[in-house]
């Protein structure tokens, strides 16, 4: 009885399998991509901290879906120190009673100031003439910082500052100071007062 002999499997069906294998390969590695990714995001990894979050996920944990009406280009201080760098040396040289060296290691030489009334003071010169005034007829008692609220461009800080006019009475005064951060130094800042002179802090 004649008994037929197995053929070999020939080159192109080899090279369909090897095919179908890279295939099922890449399948398997974007699946568990997408299962690190949201076990991250979720907060469900335990290997995966909010650093290796944001590199994965390319936002916070908990952040914000991606939206069809958003632009592609997102917003940025550009080069140099960030806003959240800034506004920490900010907060830690007004905290230390140095908000004159702030100014002057901060600012921009072209910086623009808006005083909450809408008074706005243009350049290093500016700011350095309304600070002797301030100076010249203000005593300082205390100065609290509290921050910086930061975005990609700018910070926000609060201030609450204990102080007594020339011929007055003690005081206490609080702000809100919105810093806009441009190539690492501030090009805008606008002081903001509580409305009706009320301050729910």
């Amino acid at each position: 009885m004649a008994t037929e002999t197995p053929t070999a499997p020939s080159k192109k069906a080899d090279k369909k399998l090897a095919k179908d294998a890279l295939k099922s390969a890449k399948r398997a590695e974007k699946a568990a991509r997408k299962l690190a990714k949201a076990a991250c995001c979720t907060g469900t990894s335990k290997e995966c901290g909010a650093d290796a979050c944001e590199d994965k996920c390319g936002d916070k944990c908990g952040g914000m879906p991606k939206f069809k009406h958003v632009a592609k280009k997102k917003e940025s201080s550009g080069k140099g120190a960030s806003a959240a760098e800034i506004g920490q040396q900010l907060v830690a040289l007004m905290n230390a009673g140095k908000s004159v060296e702030a100014e002057a290691t901060l600012y921009h030489k072209n910086v623009e100031t808006v005083e909450c009334d809408g008074t706005r003071v243009e350049s290093m010169k500016g700011v350095r003439e309304v600070g002797a005034w301030w100076h010249a007829n203000m005593e300082v008692h205390s100065c609290v910082a509290r921050g910086p609220f930061v975005s990609q461009t700018g910070f926000a800080v609060h201030m609450q500052i204990s102080v007594t006019p020339k011929g007055g009475a003690r005081m206490d005064m609080h702000e809100v100071c919105f810093y806009r951060v441009s190539k690492g130094k501030i090009v805008r800042a606008e002081f903001l007062s509580p409305a009706h002179g009320v301050a729910a802090f």
